[in-house]
C-alpha cells in the first residue's frame, strides 16, 4: 500500500573506492518523497535494502557474464541460463503481428542453424551438425585444458522460438566427404574463423527496432549469402572474391532501393539497434542471396518472404532450389570493440558502417581481416514475413537480454561517466485508494453457497447435525458481518489469513442455531 506512482532513478557512484548507489523518484510533488536514498552497503556485498516509504526494495547483485560458469559445475544448477534473461517481441500495434523467423530445428539438418547443446556424434552427416565446444583451462590444475559445450542446456536456441541467437552459436558453411552445410548464417571463409573467434562473454542486452521511420534506418552493408560463386551477382568476374559473408557486387542503393552513386554493396536496414548496457547506437549489416530473385534476394533492400522451402528437387546436394529462408535477409548487429573481450578488429560504435564496408570488400579482400570484423558480431537472426501479412506493417521492437557484470563504460560521451544508471516507473504497481467503482467490483465477486440454502449443503456437510454456509472469494483481511433480514446483527467475523473463504454453522454470536430467513 505504499507503491507511489512516477518515475525512479537509481545511479551508482564510486566512493572511497566502493560502488554504492542512490535512488530517487522525480516529480513527487512532495519535499519528502523526493529525498534520496542511499545504499547501506556496496556493491561488493549482496544486500536488500527496504525503501518503505516507497514500498519497494532494492536488491543489487552482480552477475557473471554469458559463458562463465565453471565446466565443474554444468548439470549442477537447474536454474543455470548461461547468462541469458529473456527475449521477446513488441509492437507498436499488436493486431499487426507480420515479423516471423526461420527457426532452429535439431540434427543433421540445415536448418539446425544455431548450434548449442552437447550434440557430439561423430557419425557422417551428423558431425557437421554437432555443438560448439570451446577449450578451458582445466579447474583442478591439470596440464591438459577441457572441452567444454558453449551452451551446455541449450539455453540460447530457444530465444524468440530459435529465431534469433548469438552470432557465436550460428552455424558456417562447411563440406565433409560430400556433404555440405547451407545456408548458415556464417561467412565461407576462413573455415569458421569468425564464429570460432568470437566470445559469448561479449554479449550484450540489445534492442532492435524495425520503423517505417527512414529518418532512423541504418546505412549498412548488404551481405552476399549465396554459396556458389557462379550463382552470385557479379560471381563471372575473375578479379572479384564474390564469397558469402562480403559485400554484395550491386550499386549501393538509397532509401528507396534506387542506386545512388556510391560505390558498391550498400544499402539501409529499416530501424536500427541499441547497445542497452551503454545507450549506443550499433552497426548492422543484413544479407541476400542474389541468386533468389524470387525472394527478394537480389534488390539490395531488407524485405524478407515468408517462404522457408518450395518443394524438393531431387539430386540437388546442396538444396539451394528449395530451401529458401525469405530470400535469407539475416540481420546481424555488431558490438563495440571498447566493450569487448575479442580485440581482433576495431569495430567503432555506429559509423554507417564505414569500418565494415572497408573490410568486406571482395576487391582485395583479406580474408583473416574479414573474419575477424565478423566476430564482432553480437546477435544475429533470420526474420521472415508472417503469412499473409505486411512487412513492416508496425513498428517493432526485438529485446533481447543477458547478465553483464557492472562495469564502467566509455565515460566520455555517456550519462554518469560510465557507470551504471537506470530508470523505471511504478505506474502499473502504484495504490491507488478511494476508488469506488473497483471497490464495488471487488465486492460483487465475494459469493454464499449455496444460496438459497435448504437444510442441507452436499458439498460441505458430512453429517445430520451439520449445517454450513460458505462466504467465498474473499480478501486475506476482512470483517465480514451477517444480519437478519430485519437488519440485526448475528454473526461477525474478523478474518486475517490467506484463505479464500469461510465457513458459517448458522449459528449467531452465542452459538445458538438461527431460525430460517
Amino acid at each position: 500500500t505504499n507503491v507511489y506512482d512516477g518515475d525512479y532513478v537509481m545511479q551508482v557512484y564510486e566512493e572511497d573506492g566502493e560502488f554504492q548507489w542512490k535512488v530517487w523518484r522525480e516529480g513527487a510533488g512532495s519535499a519528502e518523497l523526493n529525498d534520496t536514498v542511499f545504499s547501506e552497503a556496496p556493491l561488493s556485498i549482496e544486500n536488500e535494502q527496504i525503501i518503505e516509504k516507497w514500498g519497494v526494495s532494492v536488491n543489487l547483485k552482480d552477475a557473471p557474464d554469458p559463458g562463465a560458469l565453471l565446466p565443474q559445475t554444468l548439470g549442477q544448477d537447474p536454474t543455470y541460463r548461461n547468462g541469458f534473461i529473456t527475449a521477446e517481441v513488441k509492437y507498436a500495434d499488436s493486431s499487426k503481428l507480420w515479423l516471423s523467423g526461420v527457426p532452429d530445428v535439431a540434427g543433421a539438418d540445415d536448418q539446425n542453424w544455431i548450434r548449442a547443446g552437447v550434440a557430439a556424434d561423430e557419425e557422417l552427416p551428423a558431425s557437421l551438425y554437432n555443438s560448439y565446444f570451446t577449450s578451458v583451462p582445466d579447474p583442478d590444475g591439470g596440464p591438459d585444458p577441457l572441452s567444454v559445450p558453449v551452451d551446455a542446456f541449450g539455453i540460447y536456441e530457444t530465444a524468440l522460438g530459435g529465431t534469433w541467437a548469438p552470432f557465436r552459436l550460428v552455424s558456417y558453411t562447411q563440406t565433409f566427404e560430400g556433404i555440405t552445410v547451407t545456408n548458415a548464417p556464417a561467412p565461407t571463409f576462413q573455415l569458421g574463423a569468425s564464429v570460432k573467434s568470437a566470445v559469448l562473454a561479449d554479449l550484450q542486452s540489445v534492442d532492435i527496432v524495425f520503423t517505417n521511420n527512414k529518418e532512423l534506418w541504418t546505412r549498412c552493408p548488404v551481405i552476399e549469402m549465396q554459396e556458389e560463386k557462379a550463382l552470385a551477382i557479379g560471381g563471372s568476374n575473375s578479379s572479384i572474391a564474390t564469397l558469402k559473408g562480403l559485400l554484395r557486387q550491386s550499386p549501393s542503393v538509397d532509401k528507396e532501393g534506387n542506386p545512388d552513386g556510391d560505390g558498391m554493396g550498400m544499402g539501409w536496414f529499416p530501424g536500427y539497434a541499441i547497445n542497452l548496457e551503454t545507450g549506443e547506437r550499433l552497426n548492422m549489416a543484413f544479407g541476400e542471396d542474389s541468386w533468389m530473385g524470387d525472394q527478394n534476394g537480389s534488390d539490395m533492400l531488407w524485405n524478407p518472404t515468408s517462404v522457408i522451402e518450395e518443394g524438393f528437387i531431387p539430386n540437388d546436394f546442396l538444396r539451394r532450389r528449395y530451401k529458401k529462408w525469405g530470400g535469407k535477409h539475416y540481420v546481424y548487429v555488431f558490438g563495440v570493440t571498447e566493450h569487448m573481450t575479442n580485440k581482433r578488429f576495431n569495430m567503432p560504435a555506429y559509423d554507417q558502417g564505414a569500418a565494415l564496408r572497408a573490410v568486406l570488400e571482395p576487391t582485395g579482400v583479406k580474408e583473416s581481416d574479414a573474419a575477424f570484423a565478423w566476430s564482432t558480431c553480437l546477435w544475429t537472426g533470420i526474420p521472415l514475413v508472417a503469412p499473409n501479412s505486411t512487412l513492416l506493417a508496425s513498428d517493432v521492437t526485438v529485446s533481447l537480454r543477458v547478465d553483464k557484470k557492472y562495469e564502467v563504460f566509455r565515460a566520455d560521451t555517456i550519462a554518469n561517466n560510465g557507470l551504471p544508471m537506470y530508470r523505471w516507473n511504478m505506474r502499473d504497481l502504484r495504490t491507488e485508494t478511494g476508488n469506488s467503482t473497483v471497490a464495488n467490483d471487488a465486492l460483487e465477486m465475494i459469493s454464499v453457497v449455496p444460496n438459497p440454502y435448504y437444510a442441507f449443503a452436499e458439498h460441505y456437510e458430512r453429517g445430520q447435525l451439520d449445517n454450513i454456509v460458505k462466504i467465498t472469494n474473499l480478501p486475506e483481511r476482512c470483517e465480514v458481518s451477517i444480519y437478519n433480514v430485519s437488519g440485526t446483527l448475528i454473526r461477525k467475523y474478523n478474518k486475517s489469513d490467506p484463505t479464500t473463504e469461510i465457513s458459517w454453522d448458522l449459528k449467531n454470536q452465542s452459538n445458538v442455531p438461527i431460525a430460517s430467513g
